[in-house]
């Protein structure tokens, strides 16, 4: 079974958009269909059909393939209003999420720390979103979930650096700031690793053992967990470096501004 054997299959009904779930061997199929296509149909008999649109995808696929060659396993309404219900929590939890990692951030250490954390957890969301765009993977609360998982143990693992640089730095003041830095992360590296690799046994278990919403919150967490080691290192750290290396130059600047008039 193909999915063009599929798509042909439900061409009597309309509009209907079929996507593969899986691999093409397991034989599942995403079939997604408006409630509209068979709205005022009617029974033989001149009364209401009342078929849902679940209903009438199966019975036109077991025209087709055979009665009993088809299962069902979660079949699901969304409409309009839900579908924008589910944006605007989506949005007013990641929204409230990087600003209190912003205002904790800005607390505990600098603001430029505050901007690097929330630069690289924005980095780390849309790799995640970028991910379930690219594998089809249908989005929902348990999406909303993983990402929002995601930002949570980027931002820890981010903290820990940011700590140890404080650290550094006041251990060896004169030092220039990416020695500093360089010394934080190295030191810090290992645990990183080691964290991240424990933690990806255990989504990789879940993931294949699970089915389902949950095997595609594992997948997530795999593909975020990735992207929140390298994001923690690379971006946080490097937008530090980069704001202590422009306020160095401008104090620099400053200096010499009165030697030069």
């Amino acid at each position: 079974m193909s999915i063009e054997d599929v798509r042909s299959s439900l061409t009597p009904l309309g509009t209907v958009s079929v996507q593969i779930l899986g691999e093409p061997a397991e034989r599942r199929f995403m079939i997604r269909m408006e409630d509209s296509e068979i709205k005022g149909e009617t029974a033989a008999d001149g009364s209401a059909s009342g078929a849902v649109p679940a209903e009438k995808i199966i019975s036109t696929l077991e025209t087709t393939f055979g009665e009993g060659g088809v299962a069902v396993t979660r079949s699901d309404y969304v409409g309009s209003r839900f579908s924008k219900q589910l944006t605007d929590q989506a949005g007013v939890l990641l929204g409230l999420t990087l600003l209190l990692i912003l205002a904790y951030a800005s607390i505990r250490f600098k603001p430029q720390y505050a901007i690097g954390a929330v630069l690289a957890i924005i980095h780390d969301g849309l790799m995640v979103v970028a991910f379930v765009v690219w594998s089809r993977m249908e989005f929902n609360t348990t999406t909303i979930a993983a990402i929002l998982t995601i930002l949570g143990y980027s931002i820890n693992d981010t903290i820990v650096i940011f700590d140890r640089i404080r650290e550094t730095r006041r251990l060896f003041p004169n030092d220039e700031f990416v020695d500093v830095l360089n010394r934080a992360i190295t030191e810090t590296l290992s645990r990183t690793v080691i964290t991240t690799v424990t933690t990806i046994l255990a989504v990789v278990v879940l993931f294949i053992f699970t089915t389902g919403s949950m095997k595609d919150f594992a997948l997530a967490l795999l593909v975020g967990l990735v992207s929140g080691v390298y994001s923690t290192i690379f971006i946080a750290s490097g937008f530090v470096n980069l704001w202590e290396n422009r306020a160095k130059k401008k104090a620099q600047k400053k200096l010499n501004a009165p030697a030069a008039a």
